[in-house]
């Protein structure tokens, strides 16, 4: 079958390329569970008002049925904050052009599970297709605006980009009543204290705050229905 790149929401700003299946189930998934959210909405709010020079595509592994799920950037050094600087990377925050890369089915590949969690997908519910969407989007969305800091995290979170991304698919998922949350990186360990993650995590949540002032404004509020929502317990709408 013949290959069909996507203008999603006609914005200029993110394409889905594929064959038309592949693009149908990226954009079904976008439409149903991420635009429509507070959370996803404010993610795809930001990314829409990046810069239109900078590439943002999502395409499918190709013939790597088992990659797991990534977000590649082209220049690494301007998806990386200013000022932050490690072995390999110095930031500029020019933001970069992004490519998001999923498996023709959408699915995280058991290899995957097994490699980082050491279950089968099917055990957790932020290994479906729409919260692994999500959380590519978030570093994607990071990338692209030249926010990206890769720093030690503790607590099994791989990394302070790894942290953020589940933090903010842990806020989708609860605004969709996921019946568990995601507690770490590496274990399929679910998150039940949600009052001890905000308290260990604040300064995370001040970050996060900064750097997506759109998801901010959008979930500050009291009345927004997301039993999880970091920013509105350390913020409390100021």
């Amino acid at each position: 079958m013949g290959q069909t790149t996507t203008d999603y929401l006609k914005r200029g700003r993110v394409f889905v390329s594929g064959e038309k299946k592949y693009v149908d189930r990226c954009v079904d998934l976008l439409n149903r569970w991420i635009v429509c959210s507070f959370v996803g909405g404010a993610i795809l709010e930001e990314i829409f008002a990046g810069s239109k020079q900078l590439d943002f595509s999502i395409v499918p592994s190709g013939f790597i049925t088992d990659l797991e799920p990534q977000t590649t950037l082209r220049s690494p050094d301007d998806g990386y904050a200013q000022g932050y600087k490690s072995d390999v990377v110095t930031g500029t925050g020019a933001g970069s052009a992004v490519t998001i890369i999923l498996t023709e089915t959408l699915s995280v590949s058991e290899k995957a599970c097994s490699s980082i969690l050491h279950v089968p997908c099917d055990a957790v519910a932020y290994m479906r297709p729409e919260f692994g969407l999500m959380h590519e989007l978030v570093h994607a969305n990071r990338a692209l605006r030249g926010k990206m800091r890769t720093v030690s995290q503790g607590d099994r979170m791989k990394n302070s980009e790894e942290a953020i991304a589940i933090l903010i698919t842990n806020m989708l998922m609860s605004e969709k009543g996921a019946a568990a949350l995601r507690k770490n990186y590496d274990t399929a360990e679910p998150l039940t204290d949600l009052a001890g993650f905000v308290r260990g995590n604040e300064s995370l949540v001040r970050q996060v705050a900064i750097d997506h002032p759109t998801l901010k404004a959008k979930t500050n509020i009291s009345t927004v229905p997301i039993p999880f929502n970091p920013i509105y317990t350390v913020f409390q709408g100021k």
